[in-house]
């Protein structure tokens, strides 16, 4: 029944009914109030219909059930996207540092974390990269997750164009993390760009 719903959610939005899309989305959260997909349908509807607040209530319920690597790449792409056309990139760039440090400990994921970070900034539309790298800049200095961020700063800073400064974000990376693959793997990418 929730793959029959999430059907009928995928095709109601696609045919621009948001309301009936918005109703499967709550049967899915009232049937399976523990599943994080559910809540992040339910985000992406009243997102659609204008409804932003009741959105992020929505999506931050859904990351509050600690989805696995899969769920949270869905749920980043509509949540990063109401962040930023809000104008709060700092909330969206703690969304993406703190994405990025569990999925670098999720054994089950489906791909790896440099795929998932690629994933995870790719939410971010163009226009909104620098703002949300600014946030994450504010965000390294004293956060939490200073090595998400740094990995976060170099991807973002590789997509546009400023390769030095990528590098110079990988190299505060590897001074908290010096063996560290994803670093590894981006650094690989930024050389290649160059």
């Amino acid at each position: 029944r929730a793959s029959a719903l999430a059907t009928v959610f995928a095709c109601r939005s696609a045919r621009g009914e948001l309301d009936d899309a918005l109703a499967a989305a709550q049967t899915l959260c009232e049937e399976w109030p523990d599943f994080p997909t559910a809540w992040g349908l339910h985000g992406t509807a009243l997102s659609g219909l204008g409804r932003p607040d009741e959105a992020l209530a929505s999506f931050e319920r859904a990351l509050a059930l600690r989805p696995e690597q899969d769920e949270v790449a869905q749920l980043l792409v509509p949540l990063i996207d109401l962040l930023v056309r809000r104008g709060m990139a700092d909330e969206a760039a703690a969304h993406l540092a703190g994405a990025l440090e569990l999925s670098t400990g999720d054994r089950t994921a489906s791909f790896s974390p440099h795929e998932f970070l690629e994933r995870i900034v790719s939410a971010v539309p163009d226009p909104h990269r620098v703002a949300v790298l600014e946030a994450l800049d504010r965000l390294g200095r004293d956060g939490p997750d200073r090595l998400a961020v740094h990995v976060l700063e170099a991807e973002f800073l590789r997509r546009l164009g400023r390769l030095d400064e990528a590098l110079l974000e990988l190299d505060a990376a590897r001074a908290i993390q010096p063996a560290g693959w994803l670093v590894h793997a981006l650094a690989a990418a930024i050389h290649v760009g160059r």
